[in-house]
């Protein structure tokens, strides 16, 4: 269960929050309420996440009142920050005896047409010569079958009549002429026929022994006709001659050897479906394979799939109406829905979101990463969903360079199965390869709105479509679905998805009042330059006129040009009892930026006959006065001219209390990094170290 605590530290004017048990990936929102601001407001720098900061120095507090404060979770998050889903695959080294291998067996003596298939995944499929599957050994003359890839990424079947003699038939192209790409899965294949001689290579188009499409590469080779030697050499995958040469770097994921061309299997090796850390294994034709030298059981991944499995929030996607050739998976920030025959409706999944959020706002992203779109994508994600079949929805379509590569933008309601456009089909942009664009729509009462824009600009103000319609009253689930009509193999790429319930959900909350009897000057950026001013006192608010007057000719009377006012500025008068606390002061005022004045309070008093009413907010320093009240006494008098300013546009709070001199010099001249981790074993500790302001001497910040 999430936890939130909340304490008051009077050192720096802090209430410092902590966020415990929190959901990996899951960014939650800090939120703050007093009875003088009665709307929740966020916290500056008040994201929280297990992944970044579960701690937050608030310095924006009320004084002397309950502040509260909650965190808000979203009804559903997926970071996509996972591969999903994952299996084996034999990780093979390029040193020799890295390889898996089974004993010989009377099946694996095939003579007469053979059909050899493996998937692989290698880094360069052009590093040298890389076997697949091998059962060939040159000590003995034990030459039976291999294939490999060669020096220039092209295919070769290595094969013998004989035993003795090697014959080698090569593909008159390389797989790259056929789109593999390094370090991206390639599925291949060898046939030959023995009455012929003829040796045929492919390319799978998915990735497994067995796909739905092979292309050849190049023409068919005219091999020597004859019956394969049977010899007793082992089967390995991964290297040849037992593991003495031609050795392959990368991944294995299957092998698959045949007897006759698609004929029955003989040997079988399926590494996607071992643990990792797996010694050896049985395939499913019986034989026992075995992990030799470096080689091992690895997890890989992603492999094809039909849902995108588990969100951050632990909410499962359910599959449905996915198409025969799709296949939908997570990739590391990315969830993908491809199709390699695609064809209409490609694959729509529907998760659980909280059972609250019937009222609801998602943001979700969406990437098109080919240039070559030769028809239009669509990109759908709903909210208030019951089931697959009943859903709002925003409509996302990137249509091919030929039809002007627009983006375009519909909201879109579905009744059991029935889809209706609830608005015109507009267009907001151009897309680019590999630039996301972002949507945010929202669902409340009968009023359905969404707005959308690319990457690099700016959120627009306004919803780009809104509309009334009563059609759905219930259902929380999240919908998303993707299509393409027709043409070539593609892929879709959805960006994180969040749902925000709306009212927003609680985690947690806590409640603290910090009590507060000073008036304090703060640096938000910088924290360790935050100072309790001693006797303050101020004068009156000013304002500029921002009037404008000017003589026309041919008027009497005069023109104004008027603007709205200028920010107010007023002085601020206050002691400092050493020398210490002027550098203080200085660097505050020097290197503190936009600064917090925060008063106690309109019923506290701060200097005897002072003013209690003290100007609170955010403001910046102009001209400052240092006097020496009293000759050689510790007393300075200052009076420092303020100007009121908006909050900064800050990312966040940096939570630095101690700067770089400090820390070397609290180390010594023989410190070390070591020691710095052995002293605080977090970024978080090391920032919370309190460093004293009386050594600043005007170091760079930490």
């Amino acid at each position: 269960m999430v936890t939130l605590t909340a304490e008051y530290f009077g050192d720096i004017g802090r209430i410092r929050l902590t966020a415990g048990a929190l959901l990996d990936n899951v960014s939650y929102t800090l939120q703050r309420n007093t009875a003088f601001e009665p709307t929740w407001v966020d916290v500056r720098g008040g994201i929280i996440s297990s992944t970044g900061s579960t701690v937050i120095d608030d310095y924006e507090y009320v004084p002397n009142v309950e502040n509260c404060y909650r965190l808000i979770v979203p009804a559903f998050y997926d970071s996509f920050n996972r591969v999903y889903p994952t299996g084996g695959a034999l990780a093979v080294s390029g040193n020799a005896l890295s390889r898996a291998d089974t004993p010989d067996a009377a099946s694996l003596d095939i003579t007469g047409d053979i059909d050899i298939r493996a998937v692989i995944d290698f880094p360069d499929y052009s590093d040298g010569n890389q076997t697949l599957v091998a059962k060939y050994l040159g000590t003995g003359n034990q030459r039976s079958y291999a294939l490999r890839i060669d020096a220039t990424g092209s295919l070769a079947l290595l094969y013998s009549l004989t035993g003795a003699v090697g014959l080698t038939a090569t593909a008159t192209n390389t797989v790259y002429s056929v789109g593999a790409q390094d370090g991206s899965p390639l599925t291949v294949r060898v046939t030959r026929v023995s009455a012929t001689g003829v040796i045929t290579f492919y390319i799978g188009n998915e990735t497994e022994p067995d796909p739905s499409t092979w292309t050849q590469i190049g023409s068919t080779v005219a091999g020597t006709a004859g019956a394969l030697f049977s010899s007793t050499a082992l089967l390995e995958t991964g290297t040849l001659n037992s593991g003495a040469s031609d050795m392959s770097t990368g991944n294995i994921l299957f092998a698959q050897v045949r007897n006759g061309i698609a004929g029955a299997i003989a040997a079988n090796p399926d590494f996607t479906a071992q643990p990792p850390g797996t010694l050896s294994f049985v395939d499913s034709t019986g034989k026992t394979w075995t992990m030799r030298g470096d080689s091992e059981i690895v997890e890989y991944g992603p492999l094809p799939g039909t849902d995108w499995g588990t969100a951050d929030t632990g909410q499962s996607y359910t599959s449905f109406n996915l198409s025969a050739d799709a296949n939908l998976y997570v990739n590391n920030g990315v969830g993908v829905i491809g199709d390699v025959t695609p064809a209409g409706d490609t694959a729509t999944q529907t998760a659980p979101t909280d059972p609250a959020a019937v009222d609801a706002e998602v943001t979700w992203s969406a990437v098109q990463n080919d240039s070559n779109l030769d028809i239009l994508v669509n990109y759908v994600v709903g909210i208030r969903a019951t089931d697959e079949n009943n859903t709002y929805e925003s409509q996302l379509i990137f249509r091919p360079v030929t039809s002007g590569q627009d983006v375009q933008l519909n909201i879109r309601v579905r009744v059991a199965g029935v889809v209706t456009s609830l608005s015109p089909l507009l267009t907001v942009g151009l897309w680019s390869v590999g630039v996301p664009w972002f949507v945010r729509f929202r669902v409340e009462g009968n009023e359905v709105s969404v707005k959308a824009w690319a990457s690099g600009t700016d959120e627009p103000n306004d919803w780009t479509q809104s509309i009334i319609d009563n059609t759905l009253v219930t259902g929380s689930s999240l919908f998303v679905f993707g299509r393409k009509a027709s043409g070539t193999a593609y892929t879709q790429d959805f960006g994180p998805i969040e749902v925000r319930a709306i009212p927003d959900l609680v985690a947690a909350s806590a409640c603290v009042t910090p009590l507060q009897d000073e008036v304090w000057l703060k640096s938000v950026t910088y924290p360790l330059f935050n100072r309790a001013l001693e006797c303050v006192d101020w004068d009156a608010l000013s304002r500029t006129s921002r009037a404008g007057f000017f003589d026309i000719k041919g008027r009497h009377e005069i023109l104004a040009i008027t603007d709205v006012g200028s920010s107010a500025s007023f002085n601020l008068t206050l002691v400092t009892r050493s020398r210490a606390e002027n550098r203080a002061l200085v660097a505050l005022l020097t290197f503190g930026g936009v600064l917090y004045l925060q008063p106690p309070g309109d019923t506290e008093e701060d200097c005897e006959d002072g003013f209690s009413g003290i100007p609170g907010g955010f403001v910046v320093p102009s001209s400052s006065v240092q006097n020496h009240s009293m000759r050689g006494q510790p007393l300075w008098q200052w009076e420092i001219q303020f100007t009121r300013v908006a909050a900064s546009d800050m990312e966040g709070i940096v939570p630095t209390t101690i700067t770089w001199e400090q820390l070397w010099e609290r180390l010594g001249d023989t410190g070390t990094w070591e020691d710095v981790w052995a002293l605080w074993s977090t970024w978080q500790e090391l920032w919370s170290t309190q460093g004293s302001i009386s050594a600043f001497n005007g170091g760079v910040i930490g």
